[in-house]
């Protein structure tokens, strides 16, 4: 779990010095890139923001702040992702879910496996011309 402290916002330069800055700086990313993760709703989070609650083991709930209410978009439990008020198995198969998430690109490092569609114009490095498909 990782969320910013309040008082890590509004940094004055001319108070805080380079080891502090480094610190709220590892704070903030912290909790950025754990979805602002934690038993609640860290104070700071403004209106549109998300945050990730976790449960037991792996399992976690996000939810989006609307400014005034905490509303669950997405849970994991077991492994297994459960939209909020979204439910394929009423409109898709489980065979035809599982065929649909298996058509996909995979990279791996330079290697890039699966099916791939592309529309419009590709732009492409040095190493490979540009093409119009």
């Amino acid at each position: 779990m990782s969320q910013a402290n309040t008082t890590d916002f509004n940094i004055d330069p001319g108070v805080v010095n380079g080891d502090q800055l480094a610190a709220i700086l590892n704070r903030m990313f912290g909790a950025l890139v754990s979805t602002h993760s934690g038993a609640s709703r860290p104070a700071y989070l403004t209106a549109g923001g998300l945050w990730a609650q976790p449960g037991s083991g792996s399992d976690y709930t996000v939810y989006l702040y609307t400014g005034t209410t905490d509303i669950e978009i997405l849970k994991v439990t077991s492994g297994t992702l459960h939209l909020a008020g979204v439910d394929l198995s009423a409109v898709y198969s489980k065979t035809e879910i599982d065929n649909m998430l298996a058509k996909k690109v995979d990279r791996a490092g330079d290697t890039m496996t699966g099916s791939l569609k592309v529309t419009g114009q590709i732009s492409a490095t040095d190493d490979i011309t540009a093409f119009k498909p």
